[in-house]
C-alpha cells in the first residue's frame, strides 16, 4: 500500500469547499476495489473537531502542532524552509508514517524524500482578471510555476 500524505494547515471551516472536496476524493478512494494508496490527513491539534469528524470515517488522521499555523512548531518549521530550503520536522513525521508520496498540499520547497503531486484548484485570475490586482496575477502566476517546476506530477480542476 503506497502511502499519501495530505498536509492540513488548510483544512478550516473557512475553506468549506475544499474540505468538501477532499472528503469526496477520499470516500472514492475508499471504495476502490483493489486500491492501492491509503490516504493520511496530517492536522493541526487545534483543528476543528467537525471537519476531523467528517473526514475521518474515510481517511487515516494524524495530528501535530506542526500543522498549526502560528504554533511555535509552524513557525520553527516555516524559519528552517526561508532560511535552509529544508522541511525537517514535517519530513520526519510523514517518514514515521512511511509516507512516499505528498499530495493536493502545496508541497513545493523541501520534502525532499516524497514524490510531490500538488493541486492547482483554478485559474480564475487568467479568465476574471477585473477580480484581481497585478501584484496579485503575478503572484499567482509565480506559483502555479513553481508548482509546475517542482512537483512530479501536477492536477488541475479547472480550465
Amino acid at each position: 500500500m503506497i502511502k499519501v500524505a495530505f498536509l492540513g494547515s488548510s483544512y478550516s471551516k473557512d475553506w468549506v469547499g475544499r474540505v468538501n472536496y477532499m472528503n469526496n476524493l477520499f470516500f472514492a478512494i475508499s471504495k476502490l476495489k483493489g486500491r492501492r494508496i491509503e490516504p493520511i490527513v496530517f492536522l493541526g491539534k487545534n483543528t476543528d473537531v467537525l471537519i476531523i469528524e467528517k473526514l475521518k470515517p474515510h481517511v487515516k488522521i494524524v495530528q501535530n502542532s506542526v500543522f498549526d499555523r502560528k504554533s511555535i512548531k509552524w513557525y520553527i518549521s516555516k524559519i528552517l524552509e526561508r532560511i535552509f530550503g529544508v522541511t525537517v520536522l514535517v519530513d520526519r513525521i510523514l517518514l514515521k508514517n512511511d509516507v512516499l508520496v505528498i499530495s493536493h498540499s502545496n508541497a513545493i520547497n523541501g520534502y525532499k524524500y516524497f514524490k510531490k503531486i500538488n493541486w492547482i484548484t483554478d485559474f480564475q485570475h487568467i479568465h476574471f482578471p477585473g477580480f484581481f490586482s497585478d501584484s496579485e496575477k503575478k503572484r499567482r502566476n509565480r506559483h502555479y510555476l513553481n508548482i509546475f517546476k517542482q512537483s512530479d506530477r501536477v492536477i488541475v480542476s479547472s480550465y
